[in-house]
């Protein structure tokens, strides 16, 4: 069984809840879960969290992203698309974390982490946007 986990801010995203009610892919157990509660101990192999880390607490960051780490199983993946500080465009004062250009790219790099791709560009509405692709390589 592959566990995938659906992170998500506690706004509704119709677009996550029908995925995870998807029946076409056998052998998937997806989890919803929001960011601001705590996470179970379980083990995840694929870890989904898109343009949600921006409305939490920036203090709670670290912890979070080391929740989710180790919450993840050997040879498991993150995908993380979020906004990033950027001197060219302003952002809602409702952001309440923006990491620093590479920010958290260095922080998976420097826990052991494969960063299988990284991308920082100009989004939607013109903030930066960047889209991880992170491999763990360790129990």
């Amino acid at each position: 069984m592959t566990e995938v986990l659906l992170a998500r801010h506690m706004i509704h995203h119709p677009e996550l809840d029908s995925v995870s009610h998807c029946k076409n892919l056998p052998g998937v157990c997806y989890r919803m879960w929001s960011q601001s509660l705590t996470l179970t101990k379980e083990q995840y192999h694929f870890v989904f969290s898109t343009v949600t880390l921006q409305f939490l607490n920036a203090k709670r960051i670290p912890s979070l992203l080391t929740e989710l780490q180790e919450a993840t199983a050997k040879n498991g993946c993150h995908f993380l698309v979020f906004p990033v500080q950027s001197e060219l465009y302003s952002l809602p004062n409702s952001f309440t974390f923006l990491p620093k250009h590479e920010e958290l790219y260095h922080f998976y790099q420097n826990r052991g982490w494969s960063v299988l791709k990284y991308k920082e560009s100009v989004g939607q509405y013109p903030v930066y946007l960047v889209c991880c692709s992170l491999k763990k390589l360790f129990d």
